[in-house]
């Protein structure tokens, strides 16, 4: 069954997906994403598409649920002629139902639960009914009240589709009402780079002002490795009347190059921090400042280390359009470790960065996000000093094709990276300070194989302009990963 991109979900909705916050790291970090637009793997990034389970409602609301008196008309012409059918016949239950769905639709879950709980006071033993309701609770996040009719519609022999969506939502009930709940993944592929070094074109660079033929052996190489990726996450919940929860992230991505072995490389982040609702701007708006630290390697040397934190927010605005960003400062210290990296610590400084990700459904199977991040990097030196632009619209579809009983996701993209060096580096050109404009286009495939298996196939091809020739380049990538999310 297919999740709804919808903020709000109808009575049919789809429960999340596990894989959602892996594919979205993997495919920031394997396709080269990560400097330029990801940013936080594990912070900012997955706030803005992680489905939180909303927070218990208090006893009133249910009450009114229950006692079957939805708010009063006024959402749009659906619902208000839907309303005035159910209470201009009180008795037929095809109305009420109707009803509830178009109320669910629409975000008023408290409205759907009154007209089912209607539609049960004339016939108890309705497994369906019984089945949504649970499911409608489990999104108000009254889990009691979700598990009771959750489990009261399975035994009652409930069948077809909706009978497998009740388990799954049981299952997820009963883990949203422990104190400590955990979600990750481990995947496993290969990808390949016709440009894995990112030589220069045409095998030139500049020294001292001076154009001339590169050495050999830096120019452009093309291989491929083996890729392995971890996440780990961490919700820990009290249960308090205001929401709050305490939430932890881990990502690890690692790749074996099959012949440059020089490029070996190895990620890892970890952030951590409390998730805190603000009532005063809306019922569904977050926030979540963090610390978080990142360490990165290349041939088992260490390249650079990062410690810092910042904050984002989720701001579900309606029932299709959330606002989503963050603000950070991270501090990079970079390893100087051979005559090939002997000035990477003039790289070493902070970076402060402002993300803005306005996300839109464009029905329940698609949407659309604009993913947009500056950023300043305040480095020892002056020629590694920038600011970076990033944006990037990035279009999601997803669907089932009845070939695995899955749900498959879809993502095209295109992104443009503008960075703007503060001085010129003497030693490659005392007379030209460095731009770099980048070009990246590309998509990527989710397979939904089994409910813990998925495969994610992409490509990108990259084009990157310099006002140094040492930095124009062109490269190709693409790869298969197999991925187990529990």
């Amino acid at each position: 069954m297919v999740e709804s991109f919808r903020v709000s979900r109808g009575l049919a909705g789809a429960l999340p997906d596990r894989s959602d916050r892996t594919q979205g790291a993997l495919i920031c970090a394997v396709l080269g994403l990560a400097v330029g637009l990801c940013g936080p793997l594990t912070a900012s990034a997955d706030d803005g598409a992680r489905q939180k389970t909303p927070r218990a409602s208090g006893a009133a609301q249910l009450a009114q649920a229950v006692d079957s008196k939805p708010p009063p008309p006024g959402k749009s012409p659906a619902y208000d002629a839907a309303f005035a059918a159910m209470q201009q016949d009180p008795g037929n239950s095809d109305k009420a139902m109707r009803f509830a769905e178009v109320a669910a639709q629409q975000g008023d879950y408290e409205g759907a639960i009154g007209a089912l709980e209607r539609v049960l006071m004339f016939n108890p033993d309705l497994a369906t009914v019984r089945a949504q309701l649970g499911i409608l609770y489990y999104r108000l996040g009254a889990q009691a009240r979700a598990q009771e009719y959750l489990s009261s519609a399975l035994e009652k022999n409930l069948a077809g589709p909706l009978a497998g969506q009740a388990r799954e939502t049981l299952t997820l009930s009963e883990k949203a009402s422990q104190d400590n709940r955990f979600t990750g993944s481990l995947g496993l592929g290969i990808r390949g780079q016709t440009n894995v070094n990112a030589a220069p074109n045409n095998g030139i660079g500049r020294i001292l002002g001076v154009t001339l033929p590169i050495s050999s052996t830096l120019r452009r190489r093309s291989d491929g490795n083996f890729t392995g990726t971890g996440t780990l996450g961490h919700v820990y919940d009290p249960h308090r009347t205001d929401g709050m929860t305490w939430e932890s992230n881990g990502f690890a991505y690692g790749a074996k190059q099959f012949n440059v072995d020089e490029l070996d490389t190895f990620f890892g982040s970890i952030d951590s921090g409390p998730r805190m609702f603000v009532p005063a701007v809306s019922e569904t708006f977050s926030i979540r400042p963090y610390v978080r630290i990142d360490d990165a390697m290349i041939a088992a040397q260490n390249y650079f280390t990062g410690y810092g934190g910042g904050i984002s927010f989720n701001a579900p605005l309606t029932s299709q359009f959330s606002l989503n960003g963050a603000v950070e400062g991270e501090y990079f210290e970079y390893y100087r470790d051979n005559a090939l990296r002997a000035r990477l610590n003039d790289k070493t400084g902070p970076v402060v960065s402002v993300s803005l990700t306005p996300f839109y459904a464009i029905d329940d199977n698609q949407a659309v996000a604009l993913i947009t991040r500056l950023a300043r990097i305040d480095a020892n030196l002056g020629y590694e000093t920038a600011w970076r632009y990033a944006v990037s619209p990035n279009y999601y579809v997803q669907f089932d094709p009845g070939w695995t009983g899955q749900t498959w996701r879809a993502n095209a993209y295109f992104a443009h990276v503008r960075t703007d060096y503060s001085q010129a580096d003497a030693l490659v050109d005392p007379n030209t300070t460095r731009r770099d404009r980048e070009w990246d286009i590309g998509a990527s495939l989710a397979i939904g194989l089994t409910k813990d298996w998925s495969a994610l196939v992409s490509v990108q091809q990259s084009w990157i302009d310099s006002s140094i020739p040492n930095f124009r380049y062109e490269n190709f990538s693409g790869q298969v990963l197999f991925i187990w999310s529990f």
